[in-house]
């Protein structure tokens, strides 16, 4: 069950060479065919055009064109945090060695020959608390992508099973192109 939207994806990847722009079922198809280009300024395009659509289509139109909305956001947002808190953790991680080197100071003679073992442990635990919370940061936005990611799976499920071939073509494979590194996220 885990794998079967990558399964379905690989067949629906090796179909949409094959089908010709021409078929685009409905007006939501044309609004998502930005997100073939995973960029933030395909997605904003992509997202204000489901908006526009969304004033003067029906009310399932307007519920599938939100939907969509929303799971397009929540990726880029979750993309977002896990490159911040990436950025933040080697920051983090800078602090943390400079603590390890405190420490190791702290365990060299000095001109007495004395060392202070209570500073070099105190500075041991403060790296260890800094690295423990870069962690902790990466883990849960990692989460937060993984919940996204997995509810992107369930919409494209759902518009595989409603036969939306390009929906489910554009929704696969836009955060999977490069701009998502969705192979860090385990089923």
């Amino acid at each position: 069950m885990k794998y079967h939207i990558y399964i379905i994806s690989s067949l629906i990847l090796s179909l949409a060479g094959s089908l010709p722009a021409q078929t685009l079922r409905d007006p939501i198809d044309y609004a998502i065919k930005p997100l073939e280009e995973p960029s933030l300024s395909s997605a904003k395009l992509a997202i204000h055009q489901l908006n526009t659509l969304a004033k003067t289509s029906s009310l399932s139109e307007q519920a599938t064109a939100a939907e969509i909305v929303e799971t397009v956001r929540d990726i880029f947002t979750a993309e977002y945090q896990v490159g911040k808190v990436k950025e933040d953790g080697e920051q983090i991680e800078n602090e943390a060695i400079r603590q390890d080197a405190k420490a190791a100071d702290w365990m060299t003679p000095n001109a007495f020959g004395n060392v202070n073992q209570l500073a070099a442990r105190q500075a041991q635990l403060k790296a260890k608390e800094l690295r423990a919370e870069a962690n902790g940061n990466l883990h849960e936005a990692l989460q937060r992508l993984e919940t996204s990611m997995r509810r992107t799976d369930a919409l494209v499920t759902r518009f595989y099973e409603q036969n939306y071939v390009h929906r489910v073509v554009i929704l696969t494979c836009f955060p999977k192109n490069g701009h998502l590194k969705t192979e860090v996220l385990r089923y």
